[in-house]
């Protein structure tokens, strides 16, 4: 089976330097913020989600590390897919925001 040709967004992502992806990071940031809200409030309700789940407490940076997994995962199935690697970088930002940040609602 011959492989599936990249999408316009994928050829001009795959030439990515490192300071090339965290500013696409970045707008990915704002971008998801404005759809789906602020990241403390959105990665606490994932994350009640995932305690009701499991059964375990999660808190709201654990989720966005639950998050960060998910991207890795799929990573390993198909390393070249860039978005993932975008997505992964965001959320491990808002991780690192959420665990250290004082202000509950910064952004």
């Amino acid at each position: 089976m011959a492989p599936r040709a990249l999408s316009i967004t994928q050829r001009i992502l795959a030439r990515m330097n490192a300071r090339d992806l965290l500013e696409k990071a970045h707008e990915t940031m704002q971008d998801r913020g404005i759809i789906y809200g602020h990241p403390a409030i959105n990665q606490g309700r994932i994350a009640a989600r995932i305690t009701t789940l499991l059964e375990v407490p999660v808190t709201d940076y654990q989720a966005a590390l639950i998050m960060v997994e998910v991207k890795l995962a799929r990573l390993q199935e198909s390393p070249s897919h860039v978005d993932s690697y975008l997505d992964a970088v965001a959320y491990l930002a808002i991780a690192c925001e959420l665990a250290t940040e004082e202000s509950a609602l910064y952004v």
